[in-house]
């Protein structure tokens, strides 16, 4: 399961295939403020697939008005060496969130979890 998550968490909706990862959007609070309405769900990086290893990242996104995500950067990401950075990034990227009435910076965290 990858698990989409601003700070805390609390599962929202899960989208999953039946062998694939899937994707929660979590945190009430951070949820309600940064919510993802639209983008690709991140995917498992292959090492860590096939070693099976859960692992985040935490990723600062910078939002445009209506929510489009218009620059990204990987904050941290644990374990290192199996490119969740990489793969959060590429994903968030490509994500619009809730329109807010400016231009928002915040830090996201996408965790890549199995079920």
């Amino acid at each position: 399961m990858l698990a989409l998550a601003p700070a805390a968490c609390t599962n929202d909706a899960a989208r999953t295939s039946a062998v694939g990862p899937s994707s929660d959007v979590a945190s009430a609070l951070e949820q309600k403020r940064y919510r993802r309405v639209a983008g690709p769900i991140p995917t498992m990086p292959q090492r860590a697939w096939v070693e099976r290893v859960e692992g985040h990242a935490r990723v600062e996104v910078v939002t445009e008005a209506t929510g489009r995500v218009v620059a990204a950067r990987v904050l941290e990401e644990d374990p290192v060496g199996y490119e969740f950075g990489a793969h959060a990034l590429a994903a968030v990227s490509r994500w619009t969130f809730e329109p807010a009435s400016a231009s928002q910076t915040f830090a996201y965290t996408v965790y890549f979890k199995f079920r």
